[in-house]
């Protein structure tokens, strides 16, 4: 009964993103960015907080490309960044939109890993290709049997209906929302919801993603 319904759970799956459009602002982030304006050997500061007075906790070269920016300060001056484990702020002063970042591609078509916990899962892509891993496991591919984005609604409101190694039906739906994996101090911009449906029923997974170079 379950493999009957994957165009309905994907619509029940989507269903948070087709609230009217005027009830929240475009999305634009997450979005990869190149330090530019930086000569070496001088370096970027990341900083604890989006203020210039704030601790540095560490620093991004002057050629520092792909840089995954997942929110903005309030004033929009300050992108919030993951340096290591840790996230921090760099001033956007000193941040350009990366080549291609337009955000026009699905997710699912471009670079992505997506994590969760209990159990712990990933969903990977690397452009050309999705696979699905476990621990202690090797990746299985995950074979696109439909992708889309929720009418009218911005990048990264991306959904995807998808088979596991040619059996297990996969249900994703990606959102703009900020999230935590739990586990450490990184700073996701974008949350998941995935159904799995196998022989031992289906489960609905949550996790975070990432679109920052691997």
């Amino acid at each position: 009964m379950l493999r009957t319904l994957p165009a309905l759970l994907l619509l029940l799956l989507l269903l948070p993103a087709l609230v009217p459009a005027a009830r929240a602002q475009a999305p634009t982030l997450p979005a990869l960015h190149d330090v530019t304006g930086v000569t070496a050997p001088d370096v970027l500061n990341v900083r604890e907080n989006p203020r210039a007075s704030a601790g540095v906790l560490g620093a991004l070269p002057a050629d520092a490309t792909g840089i995954e920016v997942v929110a903005l300060s309030d004033s929009g001056d300050w992108g919030r960044i993951n340096l290591g484990e840790r996230s921090g702020w760099v001033s956007m002063r000193y941040l350009v939109p990366a080549p291609g970042a337009d955000g026009q591609a699905l997710v699912f078509d471009r670079p992505l890993r997506c994590v969760g916990t209990e159990p712990f899962w990933s969903l990977a892509s690397d452009g050309t290709a999705l696979s699905w891993s476990r621990p202690g496991a090797e990746p299985l591919p995950v074979e696109p049997q439909l992708t889309a984005r929720a009418a009218g609604r911005p990048a990264y409101r991306d959904a995807l209906d998808a088979l596991i190694d040619g059996q297990d039906r996969l249900t994703a739906v990606v959102r703009s929302a900020a999230c935590s994996d739990g586990m450490s101090d990184t700073a996701y911009g974008l949350s998941v919801d995935a159904l799995v449906q196998d022989a031992d029923g289906g489960r609905l997974l949550t996790g975070c993603c990432t679109i920052a170079p691997q």
